[in-house]
């Protein structure tokens, strides 16, 4: 819906509305059958800090937040791997950058990983599936997952607390670097 004229523009308010919700830790997710109309679904944190109040708090902490600086990045998309990589590791992280997601376990079982940052959507396992892994392997780092929708799996994960946080797609490399420094206490 809009209130201009055909032909006098598209207006701001999704837009707005997009940056309003991302700004909040959220997200939107629009869906629309021409004829039949559209659903827009809002999603938000449940409370400041993006967790329901105890969510969590009887899981181990994943070392010492103030020195947490090994980063897992889990990517299949080679050119957004090697950027973020570049900006991690540009920011004092630690990186060790993959392209397949395959490959995770291998790493995940060396330990000594803070923060896996992953993908949700990659071919043979997806980013959900990492974290779920992580959590098997009895690892208690941090996970933040990257997606551009946030499907039912992806929200169930965050309510078990098995992804801490999530952003959305398109992603800035500062605003990577800005998750990674909150989940890692720096």
């Amino acid at each position: 819906f809009t209130t201009k004229q055909a032909g006098e523009g598209t207006g701001l308010g999704l837009s707005t509305v997009t940056s309003i919700l991302e700004s909040l830790g959220g997200g939107i997710r629009v869906e629309s059958k021409p004829g039949q109309g559209s659903r827009f679904t809002f999603y938000l944190p449940l409370c400041k800090g993006g967790r329901e109040e105890g969510a969590g708090a009887n899981r181990p902490a994943g070392g010492n937040r103030g020195s947490a600086r090994r980063v897992l990045l889990v990517e299949d998309d080679k050119k957004i791997l090697k950027l973020f990589d570049k900006a991690l590791t540009a920011a004092g992280f630690e990186v060790t950058a993959i392209g397949n997601p395959l490959d995770a376990e291998a790493v995940l079982r060396q330990g000594g990983i803070d923060v896996i940052v992953t993908d949700y959507a990659m071919p043979k396992m997806n980013g959900a599936q990492i974290a779920a892994l992580a959590r098997t392997l009895g690892l208690h780092c941090k996970v933040i997952l990257i997606t551009g929708l946030v499907e039912d799996q992806v929200l169930e994960y965050y309510r078990k607390n098995l992804i801490h946080e999530l952003l959305l797609k398109p992603l800035e490399c500062q605003a990577l670097i800005d998750a990674v420094n909150r989940e890692t206490g720096r």
